[in-house]
């Protein structure tokens, strides 16, 4: 980049930031508020102590998502036989999203 190409991304950047905190109002949490709420941890995740119930169409979606990544892997790679069954599988699961 040119200087004068870097000089106003700059402006350019410090004009969105400024807009940002004129236009949102950004408080920070009293501590003492902090201490009273009962804080999550990723052990009480882990240990179950929290029930975070997955609903049938979250799953799907969370398939899908896991499917067009190795789509998208597959074929990069070349892998067109692959790649043909995991389209596939992404069709099924695209029939029962729009069915449910």
């Amino acid at each position: 980049m040119k200087q004068k190409e870097i000089m106003f991304a700059n402006l350019i950047a410090d004009l969105v930031v400024e807009k940002l905190h004129n236009d949102f109002a950004f408080k920070l949490m009293d501590e003492s508020i902090e201490e009273e709420e009962e804080k999550l941890s990723i052990n009480d995740l882990l240990n179950d102590k929290y029930s975070f119930k997955e609903e049938k169409e979250e799953k799907l979606i969370g398939e899908l998502a896991r499917l067009t990544t190795l789509l998208i892997m597959y074929e990069e790679k070349e892998l067109y036989e692959k790649a043909a069954i995991i389209k596939n599988k992404i069709r099924i699961i695209n029939k029962k999203l729009n069915n449910d």
